[in-house]
């Protein structure tokens, strides 16, 4: 049950999610001296590029995945990429909550994380459109009920 619960989050887009039910799986199996049949990896792999299409979305990522997609657009001849950081003042607001509502007024393609009180988007696009891509998160932070001093953008 859990391997399908692992398999119907990343369908969703959400695998932070996946990845803590992956934990907790691994977690269980270990007190018993069981290691898990598969790799959190092996589910990612198996599903190839799938979990990035999950319809008009951002997809929500752990931090590690996101390091990974940040160092690979890093190292291509052209920046095409825009790194917006929302940092939430009021530490009772979720970050997780907030990505993932966020996430569904992005673009399919865009990739977050969140860690702490700060979120961090990806946007493929060019550096000359951050003011559009920063004004874009303002907008979809004011449309989720968060107001203007609860957050700071950079």
């Amino acid at each position: 049950m859990y391997y399908k619960a692992i398999e119907v989050l990343l369908k969703k887009g959400d695998i932070t999610r996946a990845k803590r039910v992956y934990d907790k799986l691994s977690s269980h199996l270990m007190e018993i001296g069981i290691k898990p049949r598969l790799k959190f990896d092996d589910f990612l792999s198996k599903r190839g590029s799938e979990f990035m299409l999950n319809g008009n979305k951002a997809v929500v990522v752990d931090e590690k995945l996101f390091e990974s997609f940040l160092f690979l657009e890093s190292r291509r001849r052209e920046k095409s990429f825009v790194l917006v950081e929302v940092k939430l003042m009021n530490k009772s607001i979720s970050t997780e909550d907030v990505s993932q509502r966020v996430a569904s007024h992005l673009r399919k393609g865009d990739v977050m994380t969140f860690s702490g009180e700060t979120i961090r988007i990806l946007f493929h696009c060019p550096e000359q459109r951050r003011p559009t891509m920063e004004k874009r998160v303002v907008n979809t932070l004011e449309k989720i009920g968060l107001k203007k001093g609860q957050y700071e953008i950079s």
